[in-house]
């Protein structure tokens, strides 16, 4: 028997009847991201902090906070594009 994961729409086979999350990431996401602060919502958009690491990057790749970002007139792509320009400019000026 096969599930859709309750975050990210995969298909997946799971271990109880009970599981509705693919993996880890999607479960901490999927929480996290519905309990995104104001304070964290202006990083992620400024891309600063944690937001600007590689795991940051990753998150959103993973489409964790495509709604807020969404909901704050910026698409993951054009974030992405901002994130690595913002590197660029960091490695450039070091």
């Amino acid at each position: 028997m096969y599930k859709n994961c309750a975050y990210c729409g995969r298909q997946f086979s799971p271990v109880n009847r009970t599981q509705k999350y693919c993996c880890s990431s999607c479960k901490n996401c999927s929480h996290s991201s519905a309990r995104l602060a104001n304070k964290d919502t202006h990083k992620l958009l400024k891309a600063s902090s944690y937001y600007a690491t590689e795991n940051g990057k990753a998150e959103v790749m993973r489409g964790s906070h495509d709604h807020t970002l969404e909901a704050n007139g910026t698409s993951r792509e054009e974030w992405l594009k901002m994130w690595q320009e913002r590197r660029d400019n960091f490695t450039f000026k070091s």
